[in-house]
């Protein structure tokens, strides 16, 4: 899948949390459960993962260097990026903010 193609599927959702992994990465795993719970708290926030040793160049569009990377799009648009394990306080937070527009 190009650049391109992906921001089009992204296009016609409101707010996503794509989710840059690979299988052999332990934090992605821990990652799993953060977002799931992330997910359950919006009901206008979807969750799309993509493997980056199938997408490789997906996640170089994307300037994904260190996993999990997680960024959170809104019509197709990425509005912020989280490195690393991250909390799912601090994911909810900012995407609190951001659809508030702060």
């Amino acid at each position: 899948m190009n650049k391109e193609a992906f921001k089009k599927s992204l296009a016609d959702q409101g707010y996503v949390l794509v989710d840059f992994y690979a299988s052999w990465c332990g934090p992605c795993k821990t990652m799993d459960n953060v977002l799931d719970e992330v997910i359950s708290q919006f009901d206008d926030l979807s969750l799309i993962k993509i493997d980056v040793d199938k997408e490789r160049r997906l996640a170089m569009a994307y300037g994904v260097m260190s996993l999990p990377a997680i960024i959170l799009f809104h019509q197709g648009n990425a509005l912020y990026q989280f490195i690393g394990l991250t909390s799912r306080e601090e994911i909810v937070k900012k995407i609190e903010e951001l659809k508030n527009g702060q």
